[in-house]
C-alpha cells in the first residue's frame, strides 16, 4: 500500500519511524571510516590544553590557556583587559601556546572571542596530533559527513514534498506537524553531522568527562594560585564555566556565558555519558598532575 495515501496521523507515524531510521543510518555511516583507536586517559589529563581543544578546538584551548596564565599571575586581568605581568613572563613559560598567548597580550590588551591566525597557528600541533590518533575528523572525513548527511536530508525532505503535493491536490493544509517533523529530522542530520571530533574522539571526551565526574560535584574546593592544574582540568574538560565563581571572578568578566562564549562545547558532543563511575580519579590526578604548563 502508498503509504502517500495514508491518513495525516497514518502518515506522521510512519514518517516518524522513517525519520528514526534514516538518522539512526546517518550515523553508523558516518561512523564506518572512523576507527575506534584505543586511548590512554592518564596521558590524556597530562595536558590540559589539549583536551580543551579536543573539546572546543582552538577556541576553547585559547580560554583555558588564558585562565591557566592568569590563575599563575603571569596575566593580569582587570575588567575585559588582559595584559602581561612583565617580560619575565615570557621565560617562565615553557610551553610554545602559553608563550604565543603571552606575546599576544602583550601588543593587544582585548579578549577577542574568535582567536586570531597566529593563536590558532599556536594550536597547530594539538590539532595535527590529535588528528594523527584519530580523535579529530580530517577534511576527507569530514567532506563524507556532510555528504551523507546531505543524501539522509534529501530522503527525508523529498519524502515532505511527494506527501504535500498529494495533501494539497486533495485539499487538505494542516501539514504543520510534517513540516515541524521534517524540520527536526533535517536539524539533528546536521547536528549530527557538525562535530570536529570522530565517533573516537566523542567516546573519549565523554570517557574524560566520566574521569573527571568528581572534580566537577567538588568544584567549590578548586583554589586558585596554580599550585596544581585542577582549574585548568576542570575548565578544560566541562568548560570555564563551571569553575567557581567567586574563586575565580576573572572568567564571567573575559568570558561572559550571556555573550555566547562562556565554554561551550563543540557540536557534535552527542551519547554524553553520565557524571558517574570512575570520576574518583579526577580529583586526585588534578592534584597530582602538578602545575598546568610545568611553569
Amino acid at each position: 500500500m502508498n503509504p502517500f495515501l495514508w491518513s495525516g496521523p497514518a502518515f506522521l507515524l510512519f514518517y516518524l519511524v522513517l525519520g528514526i531510521i534514516l538518522i539512526r543510518v546517518l550515523r553508523d555511516w558516518m561512523r564506518e571510516n572512523e576507527s575506534r583507536v584505543p586511548h590512554d586517559l592518564y596521558a590524556m589529563a597530562s595536558d590540559p590544553y589539549r583536551i580543551a581543544y579536543l573539546r572546543g578546538s582552538a577556541r576553547e584551548a585559547i580560554k583555558v590557556v588564558t585562565i591557566a596564565l592568569i590563575d599563575r599571575g603571569l596575566l593580569i586581568t582587570e575588567k575585559r583587559k588582559v595584559q602581561l605581568r612583565d617580560m619575565e613572563a615570557l621565560k617562565i613559560a615553557q610551553r610554545p601556546i602559553e608563550k604565543e598567548v603571552l606575546r599576544h597580550y602583550y601588543i593587544s590588551q582585548n579578549v577577542h572571542r574568535t582567536p586570531t591566525v597566529k593563536l590558532r597557528a599556536a594550536c597547530d600541533a594539538y590539532r595535527s596530533e590529535l588528528t594523527e590518533q584519530g580523535l579529530l575528523l580530517t577534511s576527507e572525513q569530514q567532506l563524507q559527513r556532510w555528504l551523507k548527511c546531505a543524501i539522509i536530508s534529501g530522503c527525508l525532505l523529498s519524502t515532505t514534498v511527494v506527501k504535500l503535493d498529494i495533501a494539497f491536490q486533495q485539499g487538505r493544509h494542516n501539514v504543520l506537524f510534517l513540516i515541524i517533523l521534517t524540520a527536526l529530522f533535517i536539524g539533528l542530520a546536521i547536528w549530527l553531522a557538525n562535530s570536529h571530533r570522530t565517533t573516537a574522539g566523542n567516546i573519549l571526551m565523554n570517557d574524560l568527562r566520566t574521569f573527571f565526574a568528581r572534580l566537577k560535584v567538588n568544584s567549590h574546593t578548586v583554589d586558585p594560585g596554580g599550585a596544581t592544574n585542577e582549574a585548568a582540568l576542570l575548565a578544560a574538560v566541562f568548560g570555564v564555566q563551571f569553575l567557581p565563581h567567586e574563586k575565580f571572578p576573572f572568567v564571567n568578566q573575559l568570558y561572559p556565558i550571556s555573550d555566547g562564549s562562556g565554554g561551550s562545547s563543540s557540536s557534535g558532543d552527542s551519547g554524553d555519558s553520565g557524571d558517574s563511575g570512575g570520576g574518583s580519579c579526577g580529583s586526585g590526578c588534578g592534584s597530582g598532575c602538578g602545575g598546568c604548563g610545568g611553569g
